[in-house]
């Protein structure tokens, strides 16, 4: 079976680092909205003392700051990254286990003739991006955003988080877990498998990820989309560049397009879902 015959990428294969602090599976908004929602006389801390009052204050201030400084994932919302407690980290609160749970689905509007499966990233799930496609939907397309399954992450001290496969280091040389990129492969092989006896043609699938999520494929004829934000702290740029020209040797160099967002970090932008889309739309057009 031939594979899909196009990819989009958001960001870079290379993942984020999530070893720092984050706001966790509560978003970073609600994490500022508790911040700034310091409880009033009635409240429970509104009766303790002065100490008190301090001491939440210091904690409140403390999340704020957390929350600042969280990446943000699909259309500008925050990454949902795990947390750590008491010493431990707190579990994907998903359903996620190691056999990850059915794909977020964006239906298409009505019979379906193509469909885009879209992997996350490192710690997210499939739920968020299943959000911001549903907002540049096409009627025709199926959306699929699967899960990765929760798994030890060895450049997170091997706490345990959703991932495509085992993350060892960020440099160049940095090895790599080979069998789990394989393994990522195959499970991603079944969604298409599963969509063609469904009746959408291998031809009409595109396949995109985020970050850790892009696992492409060796057909020279696909046509591929890469985007990355020029001040993302987490993937450098040159990262980018560097993936874009390798991807050139690997299919017809003119088939691959790498576009930059100024001021985006490791995130998207309304206007990078717009030129995925258009990419999505050309390659997909309608056919009945």
């Amino acid at each position: 079976m031939r594979g899909p015959r196009s990819a989009v990428s958001s960001g870079s294969p290379r993942p984020q680092p999530t070893g720092r602090r984050s706001a966790g599976h509560c978003d970073a908004r609600g994490a500022a909205r508790r911040a700034a929602g310091a409880r009033g006389a009635g409240g429970r801390r509104g009766r303790r003392g002065a100490g008190g009052r301090a001491r939440a204050g210091a904690r409140a201030r403390g999340r704020a700051r957390l929350a600042a400084r969280t990446p943000l994932g699909p259309a500008g919302r925050p990454l949902r990254l795990p947390l750590p407690t008491r010493g431990r980290w707190s579990r994907c609160m998903c359903g996620n286990n190691m056999s990850a749970p059915l794909p977020a689905i964006v239906p298409a509007a009505r019979k379906a003739t193509a469909a885009v499966i879209f992997l996350h990233g490192l710690g997210d799930t499939g739920h968020g991006w299943a959000e911001a496609f549903a907002g540049i939907r096409s009627a025709h397309i199926k959306y699929i955003c699967p899960h990765a399954p929760v798994m030890p992450v060895t450049l997170n001290m091997n706490m345990a988080m959703p991932s495509w496969f085992d993350i060892i280091g960020l440099s160049p040389d940095s090895l790599e877990d080979e069998t789990g990129i394989k393994q990522a492969a195959e499970n991603v092989k079944a969604l298409i498998d599963q969509e063609v006896k469904n009746g959408i043609p291998s031809n009409r699938i595109i396949l995109g990820g985020f970050s850790q999520g892009p696992i492409g494929g060796v057909n020279r004829d696909i046509s591929i989309l890469q985007c990355h934000g020029d001040l993302d702290p987490l993937v450098p740029l040159m990262f980018g560049s560097l993936t874009a020209e390798k991807l050139k040797t690997l299919v017809n160099p003119a088939n691959v397009t790498f576009r930059t967002y100024a001021g985006m970090m490791h995130s998207s932008c309304q206007q990078e879902m717009m030129d995925i889309k258009q990419f999505i739309d050309k390659l997909l057009p309608p056919i009945d």
